[in-house]
């Protein structure tokens, strides 16, 4: 909340009342007392507040520091003159009296919910602190002017906060300091530890928790050039992060620590040992970057991963210091043995006694070294990865069997085997490529999944964006803290993770819905009227069929769902259907999670920041137009970066062996193109056993090689004809096999499909022609486009069952099934014969010709390519995308990552 005035209190009375809202910041906002409600309710727990005064202009070295700040007219605004001078809000320099900020925060958050609190000096002082307890708070920051001295001091307030590992003591110098009337150029005065009272320190513990001393706790420390820090590193016993910075309160460059001084707190360092256990560590000093200092961090923290050291104000500096001196600063550098991200910032000899003028190339490298300042600590905490890393977050949902297997451990033999020959080494791929799981389940019931799915993905989320070490849950692996996401790609569907990770991050960074259903289907389910959908939304016809009926969402909303009247649907870019064929069978579940589903698809597509598709233009260029048609209408951009084809075959086929040996058979004795996969999905299956039986009998006595894969939790192949298969060899049937291997085998002809997205792409990305059984959801209208528009497919009417599948098809000259595993026969073995013949010819031509351009989606000007490219620029990240280079397999390095 950024207000030119006092917020009218009924609006912060609205505020309490959003229970969702946990993070708040007051900034450059006046606030006085009897503004904030007396009580709160229970729902309203916020984790994260910020108070930051009106005119507060903290400046922390060079940069960032934003040109309105060095306009007067800033500061000379009515608004900022009067309230920066009103002693009932704390304003620029006027204090408030002891407490009230504390009481206004107590009104505004409860101190047992808070795990960050931001506050600036003009607020409070450490004793309003010291009253209360702070059972949960992890992360404090002190900005402005420094705290009023009075008899509590910083260990006090520690001492209150047990869970606190994260502290930010960034007190800006004043040109004159009303609390201690002293000018800005003299010594810190705002001492971390007070004089005299090291027994007390050595002997004090924080209640409730096991560290020896009060500062014990405390693992990312950050001081500003106000602070003294005196004696106090001997008690900061558990240090892995420490930043020594100057600030400022209005707009000129601070004054850093000097040579003299910096080499002190260096000798204190060195001297508690503290300095051993430093992973990241910070230093802002006034001048004096030379070799020397250098090597001197390098041994006082020999363990340093990330070290930024910079002359505060190096951009306007005197050319005083040349880099000349290769040999010293190389041994300098050598002392670093575990060094990842170095950044030194100091004068640029050639530009920097220039006078600032207009001059286009000196503004512009000017303009440069600003950004190079940007002072990673500010904002992300402390410790963690430098801001040039880009951390993507994405988290799938545990249904998409057949494109990533349902193993774990599979899953990651699969990933490895694509970026094997990708990246440098191995190394490189565990540093880059986390892969784990948030929950531990052997359930097989898809729908099972994503209740603990939702449920452990908010706490694995938060500590990732508070940059903490996370675990998981299938193999106890540890991974360390890395930066915060850039980027959370989740499933349109997922909804209620994308909630949570609003609730953690709020909308600092974008949110994207992995969007992997035909997408001509989507249009016709969420999508308006003229995408042929609907303009009353599916949530709204279920509440409107709710009140009509007086019934469940979970009774009414199947029957919404599937409510039909024959009208004909029209989606662009897709054949014409009634609206009873986009439910040809009936399911071998009846599952309330389904309409729950489409409910939380809705709402994610709403929810979403931008949308991931991952179809491909060459597939339904028509329907993708218009999709991206609709979303610019809600300023939401559509990125179609599909098709994901596998570049490379699997690392080991020792894990398939029988699918190898069968395909190696059937080459050799059938010749290629003549194996027939036959494969479902992960959920689906024929709820009319006899028909999938019948269809593997005509295989048989059409001598027909196939492999049939039965992932679903309810398929159900009889005992008879399992024994019949075998004794023949005609057949192969598993409960898994490397979908993507085999449609790449080159004795593999024909894949039998329900018709989802991904095993479509899978099978065209291969020049692999179809036979579509679809069931439901984008199956029905994908099977409809690839034999009519596409004609890359069969696509069978006789396995039709239930109500709805019954009814006539608007293509096929009305068309319909006759319910009898007779027909279901009589068509599969004249689709059998039209698969060797003239027409089974043409299909696979078609899809030869579709798999060359779906190739050409991730080559080096490929549209998938671009869009993905154009997405990470848009939000900032500039990334590598050249092609994947076919290597040799490297089983090691599956091994590797795997242990």
């Amino acid at each position: 909340m950024t207000c030119p005035f006092y917020p009218p209190k009924s609006f912060m009375l609205a505020i309490v009342g959003c229970s969702t809202i946990k993070d708040l910041r007051v900034l450059d906002t006046p606030i006085k007392a009897g503004l904030s409600p007396s009580t709160l309710p229970s729902a309203f727990n916020l984790d994260r507040l910020s108070f930051v005064p009106v005119g507060e202009t903290n400046r922390v070295g060079e940069g960032p520091f934003d040109k309105k700040y060095h306009d007067i007219v800033y500061y000379t605004r009515s608004y900022r003159k009067r309230h920066s001078t009103d002693t009932s809000n704390g304003g620029f320099f006027p204090r408030i009296m002891p407490g009230w900020a504390l009481v206004n925060i107590f009104c505004l958050a409860k101190p047992e919910s808070l795990k960050y609190i931001q506050i600036s000096g003009s607020y409070c002082s450490l004793h309003d602190f010291n009253g209360t307890w702070w059972p949960n708070l992890e992360t404090l920051v002190l900005t402005g002017p420094e705290a009023i001295p009075d008899s509590t001091n910083l260990a006090d307030v520690v001492g209150r906060m047990p869970k606190l590992w994260d502290l930010r003591v960034l007190f800006n110098k004043a040109l004159a300091s009303p609390a201690r009337n002293i000018h800005s150029n003299q010594r810190p005065c705002f001492r971390i530890v007070e004089p005299g009272r090291d027994a007390e320190y050595a002997a004090r513990s924080v209640q409730h928790v096991s560290e020896p001393t009060v500062f014990g706790q405390i693992k990312y420390f950050a001081a500003s050039n106000v602070c003294s820090l005196d004696s106090a590193f001997k008690y900061f016993t558990s240090l892995e992060g420490l930043a020594l910075i100057a600030v400022i309160n209005h707009p000129r460059v601070p004054i850093a620590r000097g040579e003299e001084e910096t080499r002190s707190l260096l000798a204190d360092l060195e001297t508690t040992g503290s300095g051993k256990r430093l992973k990241v560590l910070r230093v802002m000093v006034e001048c004096g970057i030379t070799p020397s200092l250098i090597s001197k961090l390098g041994t006082v923290c020999p363990l340093l991963e990330n070290l930024e050291v910079e002359i505060c104000g190096y951009r306007d500096g005197p050319s005083d210091l040349y880099m000349d001196m290769t040999e010293e600063w190389a041994n300098a550098l050598q002392k670093y043995q575990h060094i990842e991200q170095l950044r030194v910032g100091m004068v640029f000899c050639q530009h920097d006694d220039v006078e600032l003028d207009y001059d286009t190339e000196i503004l512009q490298q000017r303009e440069d070294r600003i950004e190079c300042a940007k002072p990673p600590y500010i904002t992300m905490p402390s410790g963690t990865p430098s801001s040039t890393d880009v951390h993507l977050l994405f988290s799938c949902v545990p249904a998409w069997g057949m494109y990533m297997p349902p193993d774990y451990y599979q899953a990651k033999a699969t990933i490895s085997t694509e970026l094997c020959g990708c990246i440098d080494n191995d190394e490189t791929i565990r540093r880059r490529l986390r892969i784990l799981s948030t929950f531990k389940s052997d359930s097989s019931n898809l729908f099972s999944l994503l209740d603990p799915l939702i449920r452990s993905y908010e706490t694995i989320y938060r500590d990732l964006w508070n940059s903490r070490p996370i675990t998981c849950s299938m193999t106890a692996q540890i991974f360390d803290a890395v930066c915060k996401p850039d980027v959370v790609i989740l499933d349109f569907f997922a909804h209620q993770q994308m909630l949570a990770t609003r609730a953690v991050s709020g909308r600092a960074i974008p949110i994207v819905a992995w969007v992997t259903g035909h997408i001509a289907h989507i249009s016709h389910i969420f999508g308006p009227t003229r995408l042929g959908g609907s303009d009353v939304g599916f949530t709204a016809r279920i509440e409107e069929e709710m009140k009509r009926t007086g019934l469940a969402a979970t009774e009414v909303g199947d029957i919404v769902y599937k409510r039909t009247d024959g009208t004909i649907v029209n989606v662009p870019g897709a054949p014409a259907m009634y609206d009873w064929e986009f439910f040809p069978q009936l399911l071998p579940f009846n599952a309330p999670q389904w309409v729950e589903i489409v409910i939380a698809a809705e709402a994610g597509l709403k929810e979403c920041d931008a949308i991931f598709s991952t179809s491909a233009h060459a597939f339904e260029e028509e329907s993708l137009a218009a999709f991206k048609s609709w979303f610019s209408t809600q300023q939401k951009e559509v990125h179609v970066i599909g098709p994901f084809l596998s570049s490379k075959k699997t690392v080991d086929e020792s894990l398939y062996a029988a699918a190898r040996d069968f395909l190696l058979h059937a080459q050799e004795n059938y010749d290629e193109n003549s194996v027939l996969l036959i494969s479902f999905g992960t959920i689906f299956w024929p709820t009319v056993h006899g028909y999938i039986e019948e269809v593997i009998e005509a295989l048989v006595e059409k001598k027909f090689p196939f492999i049939i894969t039965h992932a679903s939790p309810f398929a159900k192949i009889s005992e008879n004809l399992v024994q019949k298969v075998q004794a023949t060899g005609i057949g192969l049937i598993s409960k898994w096999v490397p979908q993507q291997y085999i449609l790449d085998h080159p004795a593999t002809g024909w894949f039998m499909t329900h018709g989802g997205q991904n095993s479509v792409l899978e099978a065209l990305g291969s020049g692999i022609p179809m036979i579509c059984w679809p069931f439901e959801a984008d199956q029905p209208i994908a099977a409809a486009h690839m034999s009519e528009n596409l004609n890359v497919a069969f696509e069978l009417v006789e396995v039709r069952t239930g109500e709805h599948g019954m009814k006539p098809l608007l293509r096929r000259n009305g068309r319909k099934a006759k319910g009898m595993r007779a027909a279901v026969g009589a068509e599969i073995r004249e689709v059998i014969d039209a698969c060797r013949g003239l027409r089974g010819a043409e299909l696979r031509r078609n899809s030869e010709a579709l798999k060359a351009k779906l190739a050409k989606a991730w080559g080096d000007e490929g549209a998938g390519r671009k869009e993905l490219r154009a997405f990470l620029m848009k939000h900032g990240h500039e990334i590598s995308c050249r092609p994947l280079q076919n290597g040799d397999i490297c089983k090691t390095c599956l091994q590797n990552l795997l242990r």
